[in-house]
């Protein structure tokens, strides 16, 4: 704990590693990532730790399992805040902050799943606050997502639930969505471009359920999977 990492090419890597506890370090300015915990390292828990302006991303998570992230913060990195991807499953964030990187706050990819992402906040990002993309059982709630460039949320991926988050001031899009069997409810979403752009075509069997949604520039909810192809199964309510 308490160490300062920078100028290297991973600041801090755990590789088949488990049952650490990562506190209080920072990990600046990396040409790759400021954290980076590979294959087969589980059961970790990074506590208050900083990863800004790395070349790729400030945390760097894949091929592990049930690791959990408290009171980190990833701001300006090249890419990402956090990247979850290849198989990383069942992991924990939880009061994070990823502000203002260069592509997502967050990005779960290659088929990551079971993971809880709340009451993180991911804001100013250059393309999207979160994106779920080929991501499948995520719990997303009591999270902030503002200010963000293409969406404060976008989801391309099965079975995964949104609840209770705050999204606004967007300058494209609140949510995103572009998946099948998504439940979005309890979020306010407010003073985006637009609220709900629903882009995922006919077979998109999502519900869509009690959320406020008003003040959006253009339209507070957004079908464009049944303009384009004059169906959709997705249920608003």
């Amino acid at each position: 704990s308490h160490c300062i990492v920078r100028m290297n090419v991973v600041g801090i890597s755990l590789h088949t590693s488990s049952n650490n506890s990562v506190n209080n370090n920072r990990a600046d300015s990396n040409s790759f990532d400021g954290f980076r915990v590979d294959v087969s390292s589980n059961y970790n828990v990074f506590t208050n730790n900083t990863a800004d302006t790395n070349s790729q991303s400030g945390f760097s998570v894949f091929a592990n399992k049930y690791n959990s992230f408290f009171s980190n913060t990833a701001n300006y990195n090249t890419q990402y805040g956090f990247i979850l991807y290849l198989n990383a499953e069942s992991h924990t964030l939880s009061s994070n902050v990823t502000n203002s990187n260069l592509i997502h706050g967050v990005y779960a990819t290659g088929n990551a799943s079971n993971c809880t992402i709340t009451n993180n906040t991911s804001n100013s990002n250059a393309q999207y606050g979160l994106f779920l993309y080929s991501a499948s059982n995520f719990l997303v709630a009591m999270d902030t997502f503002s200010s963000n460039t293409l969406a404060g949320i976008s989801i391309e991926g099965e079975r995964n639930v949104v609840r209770n988050n705050i999204i606004r001031l967007n300058t494209g899009v609140g949510i995103r969505l572009g998946s099948d069997t998504t439940s979005i409810s309890h979020n306010e979403i407010t003073a985006n471009d637009t609220g709900i752009q629903i882009v995922g075509g006919a077979n998109n069997s999502s519900v869509i359920s009690k959320n406020d949604i008003y003040a959006n520039n253009v339209s507070n909810i957004f079908n464009k999977a049944a303009r384009d192809s004059g169906q959709s199964q997705v249920v608003l309510s």
